[in-house]
């Protein structure tokens, strides 16, 4: 298939609008953290080899309220429009008859 000339602006248009929200998916939450954890069975304790003993386990409980609008994902809807946007104009231009007539 043999793209033209004029439709490259918008075949990269959708690639990258195809490849920057996947790009994004690996990032790692906001707030979150890469904590070990320890596995607690027995009376919410375990044994700690370099303290030689017991030790108890605290759990800690942290509460995150969400906003109520998140720029996130109105930076990916809006993309996703822009996107769609020019895709269509593409499919127009493709698709709409050469109106030059030889006189």
């Amino acid at each position: 298939m043999k793209i033209h000339r004029h439709l490259m602006p918008f075949v990269a248009a959708a690639v990258v609008g195809i490849a920057a929200p996947a790009a994004g998916a690996g990032q790692q939450v906001p707030g979150s953290s890469s904590e070990t954890f320890t596995d607690v069975r027995t009376g919410g304790s375990y044994f700690d080899r370099s303290l030689g003993r017991r030790v108890r386990v605290i759990p800690r409980v942290t509460i995150v309220e969400p906003s109520a609008f998140d720029w996130g994902d109105a930076g990916v809807g809006a993309a996703g429009a822009f996107g769609l946007v020019l895709f269509a104009s593409g499919i127009a231009l493709v698709t709409h008859p050469n109106r030059r007539s030889a006189a």
